[in-house]
């Protein structure tokens, strides 16, 4: 089964090979004249964006990564080969990367985020030569990915980037973090910050953990802070 699976994502990196040796066997086609259709930029948008998803959603670095790693790159060469990207488009792809990497570091999902999913989505949209058609093939590849992702979720398979994405972890006792329900917290009680707020992060009720949420944007690190409110299992709070 293992070996079906490496050959399935291998399947892609193969057929882009064998487009470029064809490409130069002397049969009158040239690379211009693949990437000149559109719908290979489509595909290489998808591959490279599912497999990215995939490799996110799943623990460690496979052969979904590389993959990722292998079409983004094809699409931004071909990109380059017909004219239709420079460094404007390349530059917005990469500052988009170190945004999401940066939201990837701290806890909840936050404004590095957002900038950086428009940044990478603008240099993708813009390294394709018909605006609508990009747009098409981007909103195609975020339904594939986010299906994807929504299955893989649903198995239960999950990674370090994907707990660190997410607003409130699931949080154990022995992990030294508390959910609301096992703590008294009220409106009025002080707390102190243990991470910073972005908006989200962790504040201290003794010598152990609960989520918190600021209701007055960020706020650092051993801040002390009011509980505002309660609402469900998140508690928001402000600086005192």
């Amino acid at each position: 089964m293992k070996k079906l699976n490496k050959l399935f994502y291998s399947l892609p990196i193969l057929m882009i090979l064998i487009n470029f040796v064809y490409a130069q066997d002397g049969s009158g086609r040239s690379i211009e004249s693949i990437f000149s259709n559109d719908y290979v930029f489509a595909a290489l948008l998808i591959i490279a964006i599912v497999t990215a998803v995939f490799e996110i959603m799943t623990p460690g670095f496979g052969i979904s990564g590389i993959l990722s790693i292998a079409a983004f790159f094809t699409f931004f060469w071909g990109s380059i080969k017909m004219g239709n990207t420079n460094f404007f488009e390349i530059s917005l792809f990469v500052v988009g990367l170190l945004l999401l990497a940066f939201e990837i570091m701290i806890p909840g999902f936050g404004v590095a985020g957002v900038s950086g999913i428009i940044a990478v989505s603008a240099g993708l949209v813009l390294s394709m030569s018909d605006l609508y058609f990009a747009l098409f093939s981007l909103a195609l590849a975020l339904v594939i990915a986010l299906i994807l992702g929504y299955a893989l979720f649903k198995r239960g398979i999950k990674s370090d980037a994907i707990n660190k994405l997410r607003l409130f972890k699931e949080s154990s006792s022995e992990d030294g973090y508390l959910s609301v329900e096992t703590e008294e917290v009220s409106p009025g009680d002080v707390l102190i910050t243990n991470t910073p707020l972005r908006p989200t992060g962790f504040a201290l009720i003794g010598d152990r953990k609960i989520e918190v949420v600021s209701d007055a944007g960020f706020i650092g690190k051993d801040e002390s802070v009011v509980v505002v409110r309660i609402s469900g299992a998140r508690v928001y709070v402000e600086k005192n």
